[in-house]
């Protein structure tokens, strides 16, 4: 028999697609989000995102080429409408490995690697805000918390607080004092439960020193008369962290944009952040937060993010206390109040129903844990 001529020519296979792996959710080509992060999307115009979406620091754009006209097959229907360029995004929040690497404590450090928060606390009987937000500070990890209050009221924290140390702190001279000569202190929280009289005397001598700063609560509402006078003071490294009345009271033309919805709320937080000079946080069911250089995050916490139970005393003063603790540990002010704002609501979460504001610090643990920290 003859011997058989070679064999059809078959096409060469085509490539495998890369693999994904949940561990570096990362392609050949680039990152991807893993299996278990998936995100479900919908039309909300300029931010498209789901109930159940939780993302951190995630930067999505518009792809060119899925922006651009798909061919028309009936060319009698005219030319597609023109397209916009692809533009950035707002940022949405997620725990994924960024989250982990922001948390993590490396393994030889010491307390003064992560920071030394200083809480000042008003006068005596209003110092339940400042003890919570000084717990919170401790728990996501600041290397240690002090808590500076009126000789009068030292007896009271003494009688609630053990790791949290505790000063005196009579007046602003006595403020500028300790910030010059303890440069270890580098992160300040001002306003819950302060008193307006107190906040109006102590923030100027606070953001004097420069350093990262959390202004809430009384510290906002003190310069509810003169926003202009707060707004000089204000640098880069503060963080205002408004709820909606609060935000009405420096930004009362945005407020009322937000309020009829000729603004978003990432739109409203971005102009205040843009007017203020720094990073500021709206708290709310949607947490927006924007810097002063434009970034935005939203925070949404819906569906299965939802966490309803923050509707109860105090629990703005521990996100207050947590983003104080966060800049301590050396974040940006738009990665503490991004990263706070996802801790705080996953903390009350993980307590659920009957959560009062005292639960959300031993939270914490938990959710450090569920993260693989």
């Amino acid at each position: 028999m003859p011997a058989a001529g070679p064999g059809p020519i078959m096409p060469a296979s085509p490539p495998a697609p890369p693999i994904v792996t949940a561990a570096t959710a990362r392609t050949p080509s680039g990152c991807a989000v893993p299996r278990l992060l998936n995100t479900s999307l919908t039309m909300r115009p300029p931010i498209h995102i789901g109930g159940a979406c939780r993302i951190i620091m995630a930067e999505l754009r518009r792809d060119r080429a899925l922006t651009a006209p798909p061919p028309r097959a009936n060319l009698k229907q005219g030319p597609s409408p023109p397209r916009k360029e692809a533009v950035p995004m707002t940022r949405l929040i997620v725990a994924d490995a960024a989250m982990r690497n922001l948390l993590a404590k490396r393994e030889d450090a010491h307390k003064y690697v992560y920071g030394h928060a200083l809480v000042l606390s008003g006068g005596p009987g209003k110092g339940g805000a400042a003890r919570l937000a000084a717990r919170a500070a401790l728990r996501v990890g600041a290397g240690l918390v002090t808590v500076a209050a009126p000789q009068p009221a030292i007896a009271e924290h003494a009688a609630q607080l053990n790791a949290v140390m505790l000063t005196p702190l009579p007046d602003s001279y006595s403020l500028r004092g300790m910030l010059t000569q303890d440069k270890r202190l580098n992160a300040l929280l001002l306003g819950p439960g302060m008193g307006i009289n107190r906040a109006r005397e102590m923030v100027p001598a606070a953001l004097w020193a420069e350093r990262a700063t959390v202004l809430d609560a009384d510290a906002i509402t003190a310069f509810a008369e003169n926003p202009v006078q707060l707004f000089g003071m204000l640098h880069d490294k503060v963080v205002l962290t408004p709820h909606m009345g609060e935000f009405g009271r420096l930004f009362p033309d945005l407020a009322q944009a937000a309020k009829d919805g000729s603004l978003t709320h990432v739109e409203a937080t971005r102009h205040a952040a843009d007017r203020a000079g720094c990073t500021v946080l709206l708290k709310g069911a949607e947490t927006a937060i924007a810097s002063p250089t434009g970034e935005t995050a939203l925070h949404r916490a819906v569906g299965s993010t939802a966490a309803p139970w923050l509707a109860t005393a105090g629990s703005g003063d521990v996100l207050s206390g947590i983003v104080t603790g966060l800049l301590a540990r050396g974040l940006s002010p738009f990665e503490a109040a991004g990263t706070g704002a996802w801790l705080h609501a996953a903390a009350a979460r993980a307590y659920g129903p009957g959560l009062i504001s005292e639960d959300l610090p031993e939270m914490l643990p938990r959710v450090f844990a569920d993260l693989g920290l």
